[in-house]
């Protein structure tokens, strides 16, 4: 019982951190990188930046809404479509379920239980499966 909580707590830890925590860590880090060794060491710019806070102000005003946009053209220009196109052709099952997800927006409710129904058979025959060897 102790260790399954102690589990629950490290998927508890293990998620925050990798969800959340590690974006705001890493942001962090990249910034006071790069004004410390890029602006103050390499280029000798502490009379411009004089101030940490400043810098940070800047850089957030620019590059946050630079990879917003950058992301937002990949979405819907670069990569994305490209990749769920190669998922879709490689992949029966992602296949099948982007099928399906297209039905059920559209109200087509029984096209995508048609669709769904051969998962769910595999799924209840390996259900009965285990429960006969256990």
């Amino acid at each position: 019982m102790k260790l399954t909580k102690l589990l629950r707590f490290f998927l508890y830890f293990r998620r925050a951190h990798s969800i959340y925590f590690v974006y705001v860590i890493q942001f962090v880090n990249f910034v006071t990188i790069t004004y410390t060794l890029l602006l103050v060491e390499l280029l000798h710019f502490p009379n411009i930046f004089t101030y940490f806070i400043l810098y940070v102000i800047l850089f957030v005003l620019i590059y946050v809404p630079l990879c917003i946009f950058i992301g937002w053209v990949d979405y819907r220009k670069g990569l994305v479509p490209i990749e769920t196109s190669l998922t879709w052709q490689a992949n029966p099952v992602t296949r099948d379920l982007l099928k399906a997800l297209y039905y059920i927006a559209n109200n087509e409710h029984e096209k995508a239980i048609e669709i769904l129904r051969k998962y769910v058979e595999k799924h209840d025959a390996r259900l009965n499966n285990f429960n006969s060897h256990v």
